[in-house]
């Protein structure tokens, strides 16, 4: 998205999948996708680690690109 605003592509927003844990039949449900991992026996939520990143980017309307 970033390679794209920067050669002149207009981006208006941004939309994730989905916040919390999702698994898809595509990969046999290995993988999940989210920013909050789901334990689905206790229901305690965990920010993931890109969920901390995408606050943050959020927070800094930036990013490091390191």
């Amino acid at each position: 998205l970033h390679k794209g605003i920067s050669e002149g592509c207009n981006c208006l927003g941004y939309h994730m999948w989905t916040f919390i844990d999702n698994w898809s039949w595509c990969n046999a449900y290995k993988n999940r996708y989210g920013f909050i991992q789901l334990d689905v026996d206790t229901q305690q939520r965990t920010i993931k680690k890109s969920g901390e990143w995408f606050a943050a980017t959020a927070l800094n309307n930036s990013f490091d690109k390191e």
